[in-house]
């Protein structure tokens, strides 16, 4: 386990607060989806903490995770607004681009964190979704030993490593998030 330096350990259990804030939000009906991640990138805004290039804590993937999703997130919606401008299309096509290296570094942090997970403690399916451009592709990781850890990616390289690990389960499941998850903005 990592040991925090003073400050650090200080950063991060913030991080942690406000995070469940703004889930506690989004869950009592306070906020919707859209509201939810704009508090969030205002949050990431907030703590002025960049993402961690050593990743040996759980929290500190977690943290590098929502810090990315976040990010791509933003971009997407940048992208999706500039979407039918063709005078926008630059924005559309450098957005689009930053979202992709984004949600791949998020992916880099998922990844770091189920190397320092017990299987035990992780459980994955594919999504029933709304959507059908993610139908099949995107699924859902639960750390069963946190609250409030539930991971999504489509990244063929994660659901392998999770299938071999035998804590993948092929039968798509409503996500535990699901208010959120077949949501548009």
């Amino acid at each position: 386990m990592t040991i925090f330096r003073e400050n650090e350990h200080k950063a991060i259990e913030t991080f942690f607060q406000m995070r469940n804030q703004i889930i506690d939000r989004l869950e009592a009906g306070m906020i919707d989806k859209k509201s939810f991640l704009q508090e969030n990138l205002q949050m990431i805004d907030r703590l002025q903490m960049k993402p961690y290039v050593v990743l040996d804590s759980v929290e500190r993937c977690i943290y590098n995770y929502q810090y990315y999703n976040v990010l791509a997130k933003y971009c997407n919606s940048i992208a999706q607004a500039q979407k039918k401008d063709r005078r926008g299309r630059r924005v559309f096509e450098q957005n689009i681009g930053k979202m992709n290296n984004y949600y791949e570094l998020k992916d880099q942090a998922t990844i770091r964190l189920l190397e320092l997970l017990e299987d035990q403690y992780i459980e994955a399916y594919p999504l029933v979704l709304n959507s059908v451009r993610l139908k099949d592709r995107l699924f859902e990781i639960r750390v069963t030993n946190r609250d409030r850890v539930i991971l999504h990616s489509m990244k063929e390289e994660i659901r392998n490593s999770l299938v071999e690990r035998g804590v993948y389960h092929s039968s798509p499941k409503k996500s535990i998030i699901d208010g959120y998850v077949n949501t548009g903005y």
